[in-house]
């Protein structure tokens, strides 16, 4: 690989494509021999991905490549490799050899591409050629780059490239053979690669639709039946109400009741009418699509149908019967999968429900005494069902909140210089919590008091000379500067903010605005005093009728909700309010015992109201009675 491939290609001469020459000797006649060196790689690989590397970088050495890349279709998708002799050879070439393998994978056809260098007058050709095998047929591509002047020698290697591709994929088919796994493990190593069923069935679609060059693959689950519509390629989320997606599951349905597969395309396009089936509706599906070509396909396990696959094809091309057949060939074995797995998937209630048949059966098989016992226990469970009582709760959401909670607010215009608690914080009463910068009010305070006793030194020096005005005018300066300086103080004194009482810190972290300036009153703090909580019980309005105060509840907060917190309602709300989107009423309660200590503010919990013992038919069904009841009477 000694040769350095220019930065910028860019195409020149256009390209050209013609069919792979048949890759299997005429019966009778040896295949042509492999070199050498391939042939010892290709043995020493144990597995397909494995060879089919082994010749792509002999295909890079024996063609002195730039740059090689294939495109190989495996078990869970694509793989792509390549070859390339530097960076800048990857860069410049891998855009246009993606293009090539597409091409050559989906049409199975070899084709060859001419580019001219940007800045050097080279000329340079890419030439691609499908892989595949005896039996997947076709199964990816590869793609060489190469120097090349003339039309007729790319025809030339291109041949070449053709024949040693041929020897590869025999080669790696031989060399599968020897690793491959059954089909059932195969299918098994598929389903174990997914986590649940919906992630197996998109996976599954997704791959069909790359794989057939659909427009779209959608999947079914047969139910009874009828078909529950599973999956739809490209989409994360179904909407069954949507007419799209009704008029594929009729189909499926369509699909299942005819036992085979079903297909609807133009009688006038190619090998069409042998495919078309003429069911009525895909002729629907194939209409609402404008004319697109639509197909359904059931897949068995057995001699049941488990699930449908439909298929949808771009701009009208159409379906083939051996399409078809292929597609069912291969899909079908992974139904047995999918059942094991939509079994482990399967929700608790679901696996109980299943139990509950399996128990009933054995319950009516003749002679069982089971069935004695079973009958015995279920008329005591009905006598106590239509005449016994028990306790009627109310089970709703509540949230704890305090009462007489205060707002500890800036004494005066300054900086905070000093915070001492954090919310969460239990404080006593006179317990300092915060601090006001009072550098400019002692300062402030330090001139005031120089100015009083300048003017009372100016007073009594007035009053020994005989000057009143003089005197008058400066006592009156003293008793403002007086006033002025216990104002001052008084500031000073309040610049210490203490708890007013025992309690808890709800709201304020100051530690951030520390040296901030905040105006006078302006909330810093909020204090809740010790002791004072209350409980807010949000019930449903179609239970708010049974509430009254003075009843008895019993609140678990999610913080504890190993305790057990004994309640006593003291008011009922008159009006509803709006809780997460439903209409609810307040309900008030206290403790009836002192709050734990651990009580927070905003905590939230569960409430549970004792209203009294009622009927047991009546706490099972008096919900479902109630709404019939509504419904009735708009009729």
């Amino acid at each position: 690989m000694s040769q350095t491939t220019p930065a910028a290609p860019e195409p020149a001469l256009g390209g050209v494509a013609q069919k792979p020459p048949e890759k299997q000797p005429a019966p009778g006649k040896p295949s042509p021999p492999a070199p050498a060196g391939l042939v010892k790689r290709l043995e020493e690989c144990t597995s397909l991905r494995s060879a089919y590397n082994a010749g792509l970088a002999y295909l890079a050495e024996c063609f002195e490549s730039p740059y090689v890349a294939m495109r190989l279709d495996v078990d869970n998708g694509s793989a792509e490799e390549s070859v390339s002799a530097n960076d800048s050879a990857k860069q410049s070439w891998a855009r246009h050899c993606e293009g090539m393998l597409l091409s050559s994978r989906y049409h199975q056809t070899s084709q060859a591409r001419f580019f001219r260098s940007a800045g050097v007058d080279r000329t340079f050709a890419i030439l691609a050629v499908p892989l595949e095998n005896k039996v997947d047929g076709g199964i990816g591509s590869v793609a060489v780059v190469l120097p090349c002047e003339r039309r007729d020698m790319a025809s030339a290697r291109l041949s070449e490239l053709h024949a040693i591709v041929g020897m590869i994929d025999l080669q790696a088919e031989a060399c599968r053979r020897r690793s491959r796994p059954s089909p059932q493990a195969s299918v098994l190593a598929k389903v174990a690669a997914h986590q649940s069923l919906e992630e197996f069935c998109f996976a599954l679609t997704n791959s069909l639709k790359t794989n057939l060059n659909c427009d779209q693959v959608a999947l079914g689950l047969v139910r009874g039946k009828s078909v529950r519509l599973a999956c739809v390629s490209g989409f994360d989320d179904l909407y069954p109400r949507s007419p799209g997606s009704q008029l594929i599951q009729q189909s499926m349905c369509e699909c299942l009741d005819a036992g085979e597969v079903v297909c609807f395309q133009s009688e006038n396009e190619k090998n069409g009418a042998r495919v078309t089936t003429g069911h009525h509706l895909h002729k629907q599906w194939y209409a609402s699509l404008g004319a697109s070509p639509v197909a359904s396909i059931p897949l068995f396990v057995q001699d049941n149908c488990v699930a449908v696959v439909s298929l949808r094809n771009p701009g009208g091309s159409p379906f083939k019967r051996d399409q078809l057949a292929k597609v069912q060939e291969l899909v079908a074995p992974m139904m047995t999968g999918l059942l094991l797995l939509e079994r482990a998937n399967r929700s608790a209630v679901r696996r109980a429900g299943d139990a509950a048949g399996r128990f009933l059966q054995g319950f009516v098989e003749p002679g069982s005494t089971k069935r004695k016992a079973m009958a015995a226990a279920l008329l005591l469970a009905a006598a106590w069902v239509a005449f016994g009582k028990i306790e009627y709760r109310l089970a709703a959401p509540c949230l704890v909140e305090t009462t007489g909670d205060l707002q500890l607010s800036a004494p005066f215009e300054g900086a905070i210089a000093a915070s001492l608690v954090q919310p969460g914080d239990r404080v006593t009463e006179g317990q300092l919590l915060a601090r006001m910068d009072t550098q400019t009010l002692q300062a402030e305070r330090e001139k005031l008091r120089s100015e009083l006793r300048r003017a009372r030194v100016i007073t009594r020096q007035a009053s020994m000379a005989g000057d009143v005005a003089q005197a008058a005018q400066a006592h009156s300066e003293a008793g403002i500067a007086e006033a002025q300086l216990k104002i001052t103080e008084q500031k000073i004194a309040a610049a210490e903010i203490r708890a007013p009482a025992a309690g808890v810190i709800l709201e304020g972290r100051l530690e951030p605005r520390l040296g901030e300036v905040v105006t006078l009153g302006e909330p810093l703090l909020r204090f809740a005093p010790q002791g004072q909580w209350k409980i807010n019980v949000h019930v449903p309005e179609h239970s708010a009728a049974e509430l009254a105060a003075g009843q008895v509840a019993t609140a678990a907060i999610s913080a504890r909700p190993e305790v057990a917190n004994q309640l006593r309602i003291t008011q009922v709300q008159a009006a509803s309010q709006v809780e997460g989107g439903k209409n609810v009423f307040t309900a008030e309660a206290e403790f009836a015992e002192a709050p734990p200590e651990w009580l927070r503010a905003g905590m939230r919990g569960v409430a549970r109201v004792d209203a009294g013992r009622r009927p047991v038919w009546w706490v099972w069904a008096h919900r479902v009675i109630d709404s019939a009841r509504l419904n009735l009477w708009k009729l």
